[in-house]
């Protein structure tokens, strides 16, 4: 057996390491909602958007549900964030809105950025 050495990061390695995460993790959210609302387990040729998620992604089916209803939340509260982008908002924090109406979530998350 073969020992392989590693060569450490060096801080700029690091820093671009952790940039390339953090920009494909909040992407991540975005294109979920995008294959979603387009129907793209459709194009796939997946009967329905639960046997799409269950064949194709490795990420337990949970997950990638609450992913997408944060997803939907943030995008219907976007209006009071003057353009921010959909993956902005941490998913622990959508969470407790998706329970809500969705004519509630903006009156809601506007209450909770206003007492924060």
């Amino acid at each position: 057996m073969y020992a392989i050495t590693l060569q450490a990061m060096t801080s700029d390695e690091a820093r671009t390491c952790i940039a390339e995460i953090n920009k494909n993790l909040r992407n991540t959210r975005n294109l979920l909602l995008e294959l979603y609302e387009r129907e793209g387990w459709k194009a796939l040729g997946y009967a329905s958007w639960r046997e799409c998620v269950t064949a194709e992604f490795k990420q337990h089916q949970s997950y990638l549900y609450r992913q997408l209803e944060a997803a939907k939340t943030e995008k219907n509260i976007l209006p009071i964030l003057e353009n921010s982008p959909i993956d902005e908002i941490p998913e622990s924090h959508l969470r407790p809105l998706s329970s809500l109406p969705l004519s509630d979530r903006r009156d809601a998350y506007q209450k909770a950025l206003a007492t924060a």
